[in-house]
């Protein structure tokens, strides 16, 4: 015997894969039946986990606040109802920094407008904000795009426009929004000018990226009253948005709020716009993750295969069963069958 002979039938006696004659193979109907279920859930199975290794999933973590960068910005895009003349913008954290925002800022007279604006507050304004769909693509690439997607008028402009951004420290702070000569200096305000009415096209902290969804962005709050005081509460959480392949990341911050708004009239407190904010000293990150063509294949083979030899433990458990009714039942038949018509007496 040749040494590629003893080769082969050492390879030969390693298959562990039988193989039966086709002679010997019985078929039914039942295993035909089963045979298109399997196939059919199979089919099902994997083009949905095809359909899975297509998309992206996020991986959502919470760790410690390790980010070094303590000064941020403040991004500010909203409309007063009131004469920009008339406004006073001020901004200052639990340091004791005041800034005198009117000076950072751009105040722009123009028309107030509710246009794809919702109040704040309304049950369907949430739904509409939970049912836009997450994509950190869309995110990363509007990024550092401008917004400029209002514009002002040629005739009279009755209402401002404040934009811009304030550099900030990641501390406890406070953005308040009030009437020249009202808890402020400057000329005094007649009453009859004042009116709080206001719209947020966008309001954000960090870098600013148009697609993020923000909890004030298109929200508006109105008003008839001229002594109003809105107050708004913001938990802001430090968020890092990442893409392994290709690596992309992005720093930003998301909020949650709380709000109140009161008439002051018969009151101390001053009428205006406060906005509160606090830092808190964690870290979301938010990891895209798509699985890789190995991972694909494991489950793809783990998907074929366990469904295989399940069904094919579930036919051979209802395929015993069977034949043991069935005999039973022959049994069953086969002693009526010899059982006599009429019994012999006994004899005594």
């Amino acid at each position: 015997m040749s040494t590629e002979s003893k080769f082969k039938k050492r390879i030969t006696q390693l298959d562990v894969f039988p193989k039966i004659e086709r002679d010997y193979v019985d078929q039914n109907a039942g295993g035909g039946i089963i045979t298109m279920i399997v196939t059919f859930i199979l089919s099902f199975l994997i083009f949905s986990e095809f359909l899975e290794y297509l998309s992206t999933q996020y991986d959502y973590s919470v760790v410690i606040d390790y980010t070094k960068n303590n000064d941020i910005h403040m991004n500010i895009d909203m409309t007063i109802a009131m004469d920009c003349d008339n406004i006073r913008a001020d901004m200052y954290d639990s340091t004791g920094t005041t800034t005198y925002a009117k000076t950072a800022l751009a105040f722009t007279p123009t028309h107030f407008s509710m246009k794809n604006a919702i109040v704040y507050n309304q049950n369907d304004y949430v739904e509409d904000k939970e049912n836009k769909n997450f994509d950190m693509d869309e995110i990363m690439d509007n990024a550092n795009i401008e917004d400029d997607n209002w514009s002002s008028y040629e005739d009279e402009k009755s209402c401002c426009r404040i934009t811009g951004q304030i550099d900030i420290h990641k501390l406890a702070g406070n953005f308040h929004i009030t009437a020249l000569g009202h808890g402020y200096g400057g000329k005094h305000t007649d009453h009859n000018l004042l009116n709080f009415t206001h719209r947020f096209f966008t309001f954000s902290f960090g870098q600013y990226y148009p697609g993020l969804i923000n909890p004030l962005d298109d929200t508006a709050e109105i008003t008839e009253k001229h002594f109003t005081y809105y107050q708004y509460f913001l938990s802001v959480v430090p968020t890092i948005y990442m893409k392994e392949k290709p690596r992309r990341i992005i720093y930003t911050n998301q909020y949650s709020v709380t709000d109140m708004s009161s008439d002051v009239t018969k009151s101390h407190n001053l009428p205006g716009i406060f906005i509160k904010f606090d830092f808190e000293p964690l870290l979301v990150k938010i990891v895209a993750v798509k699985k890789s063509f190995f991972h694909f294949l494991v489950r793809l083979c783990g998907i074929v295969g366990g469904i295989y030899v399940s069904f094919g433990r579930i036919y051979r458990i209802i395929f015993t069963i069977y034949n043991y009714i069935m005999r039973k039942n022959k049994g069953s038949s086969k002693s009526e069958e010899h059982k006599p018509l009429i019994n012999e007496p006994t004899v005594e």
